[in-house]
């Protein structure tokens, strides 16, 4: 992303509260992820467990497949900088 650490701390304090950051939004979608589940099945937690393995393997394309990707995009090195 050609994102410096400085410009992380721009933003955040300390690395320790942009790892908290980081955890509270994927805390936020793990949440809501199974709000969902339980919204679709209530009362049927087979049914939710089945459900939620669907969707963590891809078989459900809608919304919450997304919930599973991390909070932020996967890093990328820049290909100019980056040597193997």
């Amino acid at each position: 992303a050609g994102t410096h650490k400085m410009t992380l701390y721009r933003h955040f304090e300390s690395k320790d509260v942009l790892v908290a950051e980081y955890l509270r939004r994927l805390a936020g979608r793990a949440d809501a992820f199974w709000e969902e589940i339980e919204g679709r099945y209530p009362g049927k937690p087979r049914q939710q467990l089945r459900a939620a393995h669907r969707m963590a393997a891809g078989a459900d394309c809608g919304t919450t497949s997304k919930l599973l990707r991390p909070a932020w995009p996967r890093y990328r090195p820049h290909p100019r900088t980056h040597t193997r």
